[in-house]
């Protein structure tokens, strides 16, 4: 496990003091830090395999390639 940096916070948006602790971060995949204005997921997809569709309604998405590209419709 590792603690979320403060750096990857701001990154989100997120506003917080600079001594803030806001968790720490779970190894593997799936749901890895929650907040209390933020879920961070993280998913590793195969060449072509795709999410079944649905919604965030309300909330802001936001994604961050690592390797390949992504095509996400709205």
């Amino acid at each position: 496990m590792k603690k979320f940096m403060l750096g990857m916070a701001l990154g989100l948006g997120i506003t917080l003091n600079a001594n803030a602790d806001i968790g720490t971060v779970k190894e593997g995949f799936g749901n890895i830090l929650q907040g209390n204005q933020f879920t961070v997921v993280k998913k590793a997809l195969k060449k072509g395999e795709q999410l079944k569709r649905h919604n965030h309604e309300g909330e802001s998405v936001i994604f961050t390639v690592l390797n390949g590209k992504i095509s996400v419709l709205l």
